[in-house]
């Protein structure tokens, strides 16, 4: 998968999780939703640099 593909699935894989954040998780989901979340962008954020 190339380096736009992968970003375009991570944009999207984000969105799913934050409607799942938004229909009402517990606690220790939303926890765990925002440490993905976290990964996610951290990863979007590597590809972008190594696109310049």
């Amino acid at each position: 998968m190339g380096l736009l593909g992968r970003v375009v699935f991570l944009k999207r894989l984000r969105e799913e999780l934050l409607e799942k954040r938004k229909q009402g998780a517990t606690e220790l989901q939303i926890d765990e939703i925002d440490k993905q979340l976290r990964k996610i962008n951290q990863e979007i954020q590597n590809m972008r640099k190594m696109m310049e």
